[in-house]
Parts: structure tokens; sequence; C-alpha cells
């Protein structure tokens, strides 16, 4: 995957698009969010419902309608907007990791190799 571009299922789409610049990083995050979020640094398991890629994140933050992840092009490179996830946070080691679904709903890169991301919580169970 090449700097500056994500794939989008079935086409690429530069990440400084309208489409996915304007939808977070011109606007007011706050204003769009229904709910705080808490900051955090929690290990994450990810697996992609419709192909079953799976994958390691870092959750940044966490609010009841979704979270926040982190993660480098290695990482995610198989992982597109809207795709639906099924998701194991680690919460603490030995604890049981909490178990949701949800969308991945925009992606952001914020370094030469990182990137950011946003999963909405979805109540589907696949």
């Amino acid at each position: 995957m090449s700097k500056g571009v994500l794939m989008y299922r079935g086409f690429t789409r530069n990440l400084a698009s309208k489409r996915l610049s304007d939808s977070f990083a011109n606007s007011s995050v706050a204003q769009k969010r229904q709910h705080n979020r808490l900051s955090c640094r929690l290990d994450v398991s990810l697996k992609d419902l419709d192909t079953t890629w799976d994958t390691e994140v870092k959750c940044i933050d966490v609010s009841p309608g979704g979270m926040g992840i982190e993660f480098t092009e290695e990482e995610i490179i198989q992982l597109f907007i809207r795709d639906r996830l099924e998701m194991w946070i680690h919460l603490v080691d030995g604890l049981k990791p909490v178990h949701r679904y949800g969308r991945l709903m925009w992606l952001k890169q914020v370094g030469e190799y990182r990137y950011r991301g946003g999963i909405r919580f979805e109540r589907y169970g696949g």
C-alpha cells in the first residue's frame, strides 16, 4: 500500500480526498460524537466478518458508541472502510476479553507508516 492511499472495497482512494479528509480532519470531532471518549492503551484483536482476515491493533480511546484505533500499515493492509468487524478488547491480562461487533467508519494517516481509525460499535452478531 503506497503512502497516502488506502483501499476501499474494490478501488483505491487518496487519503487527501474530500470524502475522507473532510469527514474527520476538517471538522470538529467533538461535535460529531454522541459520547465522550476515555483515553486508553488496550490491545484489540480484530476479525473482518466478510473475509475472516484478522489482525491486532491498539485501542487509543473508547466510548459506549465506539473506539479509536491506532495501527501500522502492515497491521491493517486488508481492512477497508465500512468493513464489519468482530473484536476482542483485552482489558487486563488473565481476564476474558470483551467481545463486540462494529464497523470501521474512517481511516487517517498520522505518520509515515502510522494510521488511526474509528470503529462504531454495532449490535448485530454477524
